[in-house]
């Protein structure tokens, strides 16, 4: 054998070894941990009507291969440069990716392997990322504590936990009463409009060979809203599931669904109807005239639901919504009926835990017959219909009158709080947004729970307003 014929012969080995260690190295991030060898998953005994306990405090552990952890850190890629709100569509993400202020900024979360323990139980594979927009880059500095979405069946099929798939662990990051999204959520429900259901989580992280059972938090349980969701709620998934993000929703944006794919983000494949009929009401409310919009729009959207639902964003003022940043609520069209219901999302900046929406302390009198601070054509035009708009007054009155009578916020925090604070007293110290310098979170949240700020006083001055705006109805 000549010296070219070993070289060659060499290299070529040199090459084989090279390409398959690369190939090894790309498939660890799509292999199943094997963190519990032989342990098969044990689906935790928790019935469907238990897991979403308001008062619960459920414990959990998931447990990670060491590259799995590394291939949770979330990938980056070149930021969409729009300003914050300086354009109708600054939320969304790229064409295809995720929506949101963190997708917006060039950050993107991917699925991981790794195992979960959840009430004594173990549910293997189940699939991990990091959620969140804002809260999410806010936490990256100091001693993050990161918000997760936990897919029981992505990766084996048929896993769930009291009949729901998917678990939303919040991290509560912007709020330090852990219970704006409880509650407002709770009044959600009292008041007539389907909103997901929650309880608490105690979790503990483990990645093998690195740290065993370290405590992450008290976090929020939030129900997903999926096809789970629609079954629950409606009793029907048949239809169209959008999650919307844009400050000027169902405009115009012309004859191809490609232009309005990404700003209605659909959470299940569109059928061809589907699509035709979305964009046919969005031409609706950009061109037709106000007598026919104030005749039709009730073949578009259910204007009964849809008034409870905005009575119940307007009373608690939440500017991070449809109100004002375009985002944080679904859509879900029914098959049947073709008339959009609308369902919140993402409510821990309710009751003026939002800093930037008119000054700290000015939510509480917020106006109730225009809260949006700048025009939106389609809340402008429905509140245009007399029709429209004497339902969502009623229900504003009959919400306010509900709230004046009884002190709501009081009771439910002290029944929430009794739950929760052994849990709070574990937290670490950390910053608050508009403070300098780290708290005990059990000192700002026994303040809270006290009343002394946060939903129990600005429930008793927004009920004492929103009853003088009625009575001085214009």
């Amino acid at each position: 054998m000549n010296r070219v014929t070993k070289s060659v012969r060499a290299a070529a080995v040199v090459l084989t070894c090279a390409a398959t260690l690369l190939l090894a190295a790309r498939q660890i991030n799509s292999r199943p941990t094997t963190v519990i060898p032989d342990a098969p998953s044990v689906t935790p005994s928790v019935a469907d009507s238990e897991l979403f306990q308001r008062a619960k405090v459920w414990n959990a552990e998931l447990t990670f291969a060491p590259a799995q952890w590394t291939a949770l850190e979330p990938s980056r890629h070149e930021p969409t440069g729009r300003p914050i709100r300086a354009t109708v569509d600054w939320a969304q993400g790229r064409e295809g990716e995720r929506n949101g202020w963190a997708s917006a900024n060039g950050i993107e979360y991917q699925y991981v392997h790794a195992n979960l323990a959840f009430d004594g139980a173990v549910l293997r594979d189940v699939a991990v990322r990091y959620k969140g927009n804002a809260s999410f880059i806010e936490q990256r500095s100091g001693s993050p504590k990161y918000s997760f979405k936990i897919d029981l069946n992505k990766y084996v099929k048929g896993q769930k936990i009291a009949g729901v798939t998917t678990l939303n662990l919040h991290a509560d990051a912007a709020d330090p009463s852990w219970m704006n999204e409880a509650l407002a959520y709770w009044l959600y429900q009292d008041a007539g409009v389907a909103a997901p259901r929650t309880s608490y989580v105690r979790l503990w992280l483990t990645v093998t060979g690195q740290f065993t059972r370290r405590y992450a938090g008290l976090y929020s349980l939030v129900e997903n809203v999926d096809d789970n969701f629609l079954e629950t709620h409606f009793h029907s998934s048949t239809g169209s599931l959008l999650k919307p993000v844009t400050m000027q929703p169902f405009s115009d944006l012309g004859d191809d669904w490609a232009s309005y794919n990404q700003t209605y983000d659909p959470k299940k494949e569109l059928s061809g109807a589907a699509k035709a009929r979305i964009i046919k009401f969005c031409k609706f409310v950009s061109h037709a005239n106000a007598t026919e919009f104030a005749t039709r729009i009730g073949e578009y959207v259910d204007l009964d639901q849809f008034a409870r639902y905005l009575a119940v964003v307007v009373w608690i003022n939440n500017w991070d919504s449809i109100l004002w940043n375009g985002q944080n609520y679904y859509v879900f069209m029914p098959a049947e009926t073709g008339r959009l219901l609308f369902i919140p999302w993402d409510q821990d900046f309710s009751f003026d835990n939002y800093l930037s929406q008119q000054g700290r302390g000015r939510a509480a009198t917020g106006d109730i017959y225009r809260p949006w601070p700048r025009p939106v054509s389609f809340l402008d035009r429905m509140m245009s219909v007399p029709a429209f708009r004497a339902r969502y007054l009623t229900h504003m009155r009959e919400l306010n009158g509900m709230l004046l009578r009884s002190p709501r916020f009081a009771t439910q925090a002290a029944e929430l709080a009794r739950a929760i604070r052994p849990a709070v007293l574990d937290e670490p110290l950390r910053a608050e947004r508009g403070m300098t310098g780290a708290r005990r979170p059990i000192d700002i949240f026994d303040q809270l729970v006290a009343g002394q700020a946060g939903a129990i006083p600005y429930g008793t001055a927004r009920a004492a307003s929103v009853a003088g705006q009625l009575d001085q109805a214009r």
